[in-house]
């Protein structure tokens, strides 16, 4: 988050030509060696792979890597594509999560609410000192860079209109957003039950009653297997094939 936001312009560039099961070695021809982003160097190309590999093809979770491959590539609103790589990027990014849950989610709240790049550097010294002391390590440019990236990554994914000043906004969030968000829980190994009041779902702006409404329409359309009564959840996924 340091070097740069959500990076929504480079990973539509090569989204198209990426297969689920091969996302991570596809980007890295397509952007290095086949230099489809045209940058003038190989130092350039490889930093633009690394710096979306984190985000959207992490080596550690090929799993999560695939699925958001396919909801990406089966989602024709881009605004829901936005929001599908927020959810990625929360997952794989923890200061975005602890940001997300911390700041966001309450700022959601406020009608009208607007936000500079100091109120989240007063967040992130406020989470230095009580949450995430490795926060305070950090440089000074290096927080700032942070702080303004944010804001842009809010902007991007829909959470934010403005340039200086962002107004704040809750995005509808679609039930294909909610129907990947849950197959990155139950592939993190969590119950179903975890499922309606998991941190993700509030990072997303979501209440339990929204993510259960969701999950009730994939259901109606025959897309998941899920029942709810009281604390007790059951969910079955079906498997997703891209187009």
């Amino acid at each position: 988050m340091a070097a740069q936001g959500a990076m929504l312009e480079e990973y539509r560039s090569v989204a198209h030509v990426l297969q689920p099961e091969t996302a991570r070695e596809d980007a890295r021809r397509v952007i290095i060696d086949e230099n489809v982003l045209r940058r003038d160097s190989i130092g350039g190309r490889t930093w633009v792979f690394k710096k979306l590999g984190l985000r959207y093809y992490p080596r550690t979770a090929p799993r999560a890597t695939e699925a958001f491959t396919r909801a990406a590539q089966l989602e024709s609103d881009p605004a829901q594509v936005a929001l599908l790589a927020y959810t990625m990027v929360a997952w794989q990014d923890g200061l975005v999560y602890l940001l997300g849950s911390e700041w966001l989610v309450q700022k959601l709240r406020i009608p009208d609410y607007s936000a500079k790049t100091a109120d989240i550097l007063d967040e992130l010294d406020y989470l230095a000192s009580s949450k995430a002391p490795v926060i305070g390590t950090w440089g000074k440019k290096t927080i700032d860079s942070v702080a303004a990236h944010y804001l842009s990554l809010l902007r991007d994914c829909g959470f934010a209109t403005g340039s200086l000043r962002k107004e704040i906004r809750s995005p509808y969030v679609s039930p294909e957003v909610v129907l990947f968000g849950t197959r990155l829980i139950l592939g993190g190994g969590e119950s179903a039950a975890a499922v309606p009041q998991h941190s993700l779902f509030k990072v997303l702006g979501l209440t339990p009653g929204d993510v259960i409404d969701a999950l009730t329409e994939l259901h109606a359309e025959g897309r998941i297997t899920f029942a709810v009564q009281g604390n007790v959840a059951h969910i079955a996924l079906k498997e997703a094939h891209s187009n």
